[in-house]
């Protein structure tokens, strides 16, 4: 039995020490000496001003089958995370998206995200957004992301007000 679990664990402990070793790679390469935080839509690597560069890790929560295949919609939303992250304005939502998954991750893959914004004339930005997995394209798309005055919540809530305070002066106005 704990030869069993020995087996079972030494594949885990092989990917762990592979992300690691391209994480340490990666860090030597972009000159970043933060730990990789390992949430779902990953870490920002730089930021500008209509440009991001963001940096995903899939992990053994992201998989959905017994050979460490991904789920697509991580790498959706690590990327729709990229395009926010290069328009970084305070009030923004993301209102359409054309994608195409390029190839197949799996756990223990860093991909980088690199994200183009244009048409910054306007309240409406579009972001060219490409992921790669050790410089093999594996993701490409483009979001489209509306600037707005205030937060969508609080615009939604004005639109109700307003709404239900006409529906009353109407109801008023009929008896």
């Amino acid at each position: 039995m704990a030869d069993e679990i020995q087996e079972e664990q030494e594949p885990q402990n092989v990917m762990a020490d592979e992300a690691k070793e391209q994480q340490e790679a990666y860090e030597g390469d972009m000159g970043i000496n933060s730990i990789l935080d390992e949430t779902f839509a990953g870490m920002v690597v730089a930021a500008r001003e209509d440009y991001a560069k963001t940096r995903f890790r899939v992990t053994k929560d992201m998989t959905y089958d017994s050979e460490g295949l991904a789920f697509n919609g991580f790498v959706y939303t690590a990327a729709s995370w990229a395009a926010q992250v290069a328009i970084n304005k305070e009030y923004q939502i993301s209102v359409a998206s054309k994608v195409n998954f390029l190839s197949p991750v799996k756990i223990g893959d860093f991909i980088d995200f690199e994200a183009n914004a244009f048409f910054n004339e306007s309240k409406k930005q579009d972001v060219r957004v490409v992921g790669s997995v050790n410089e093999v394209r594996v993701f490409e798309g483009t979001f489209s992301i509306i600037l707005l005055e205030d937060h969508i919540l609080r615009i939604q809530k004005r639109q109700l007000d307003k709404q239900a305070r006409e529906s009353r002066e109407l109801r008023a106005k009929l008896k």
